[in-house]
């Protein structure tokens, strides 16, 4: 039921639950599950903001601008530059001086909360063995599984666009109808409004096993060693903008099936304690997403550019390790407590990838991938002092 203020009764209220078991089956062996649901209503700020403008240039946003140098060029993939003339668009449009309108506001009145359901089964390890007294290991492996359904996001106006031009659904893709061409103006073929309001994306689905392996040893008059491993096998990553518009990022550049760290500190006594970690992103493909969008090749050999001529581009990036390390020394007595340490030992650099092709390709900065687990900063020395009153 709709309310005055905008709202409706689901906006206010819901109910979640969780249960869970935990089985010790013996000293060393044990088995836990959880089955539960979570909820989030919209934020003030996801209902509530107000109307924003925003004037990008068509050109930017705009896939059907020199839709067929573009597609000369490997930027945009044949099922685009077929939508495009689908609708008259001239191949050489060169998308004129007019800019966008983009209209970005809050969803009120038509927002949902997010829901979700959490489902894991694990398995713990704690074996002793008496050759190994002075040895204390752990092992736990969690498998997980994660659906969440109407996620509140903003989707951005060139998404927008490229996803409707670039849907098997198009033009009755529901992303065609969030935008406007040729309605206003003297340019038919112009973008001229893009509405981009806060939405519920139809669902997530999250699926993977972690594994984390703890060993602790007791080194005697030389003190004492700890291990630590944690790693996720990610087995799928999906989304759904909209229900028929489904999307598996698993394994892709940004999204790695698999990720790991392992962190070593010995301490020998004394207050001392000396760190060594190191944070590993497992390789990663966008081969399958840029085949899709462009003929089932990754080089352009039928279609040569007259730029570049024959070339194959580089969707793929390496399995990538960052290593660090640290001194820590300790005061008791006067609470003070001194770390030195490097990151990024051996200054090692985000992986590269080609800058050219367009669609399936990953975001970029410069020469390297855009994405959030690579290290920007290159090698770095830092001093941390902290104090207890």
């Amino acid at each position: 039921m709709r309310r005055s203020d905008g709202l409706t009764d689901k906006d206010t209220g819901n109910w979640t639950y969780k249960l869970g078991g935990n089985w010790a089956v013996s000293s060393w062996l044990r088995f836990r599950g959880t089955y539960g649901t979570s909820f989030r209503a919209p934020a003030l700020f996801e209902e509530f903001k107000a109307d924003e403008t925003s004037f990008p240039s068509a050109r930017t946003i705009d896939p059907c601008v020199n839709w067929a140098f573009n597609l000369a060029q490997g930027n945009i993939s044949q099922r685009i530059a077929n939508n495009c003339a689908s609708q008259g668009i001239p191949p050489n449009y060169g998308g004129g001086s007019i800019s966008a309108t983009v209209h970005s506001e809050g969803g009120v009145g038509v927002l949902d909360p997010e829901t979700s359901i959490a489902k894991t089964f694990s398995i713990i390890l704690t074996p002793r063995f008496a050759f190994l007294p002075a040895t204390r290991l752990s092992l736990a492996v969690d498998y997980f599984d994660i659906k969440v359904k109407g996620e509140v996001s903003q989707l951005g106006a060139k998404n927008i666009i490229f996803g409707c031009y670039d849907s098997d659904a198009f033009p009755t893709d529901p992303l065609c109808n969030l935008f406007d061409r040729g309605t206003q103006g003297t340019d038919p073929y112009a973008i001229n409004n893009v509405r981009d309001a806060y939405i519920n994306i139809s669902k997530q689905r999250s699926k993977g096993v972690d594994f984390t392996t703890l060993v602790q040893q007791n080194l005697g008059r030389f003190g004492s060693l700890t291990l630590l491993g944690n790693a996720t096998y990610q087995l799928k990553d999906k989304i759904a903008v909209f229900r028929e518009v489904v999307v598996n990022n698993n394994g892709t550049i940004g999204d790695p099936k698999f990720v790991a760290n392992l962190n070593a500190t010995w301490k020998p006594g004394n207050g001392l304690s000396l760190f060594w970690g190191t944070e590993w992103y497992g390789k990663a493909s966008n081969e399958r997403l840029y085949k899709a969008r462009h003929g089932g090749s990754l080089c352009n050999e039928a279609n040569p550019s007259p730029i570049w001529g024959i070339y194959c581009v580089r969707v793929q990036v390496p399995n990538t390790f960052y290593h660090s390390a640290s001194v820590t020394k300790e005061f008791k007595d006067q609470g003070f407590q001194i770390t030195a340490g490097v990151r990024n030992i051996f200054d090692t650099r985000p992986p590269r990838v080609s800058t050219i092709g367009g669609g399936g390709l990953p975001s970029m900065i410069g020469p390297v991938v855009g994405t959030s687990q690579y290290d920007f900063l290159g090698r770095r020395v830092f001093l941390n002092l902290s104090k207890k009153f």
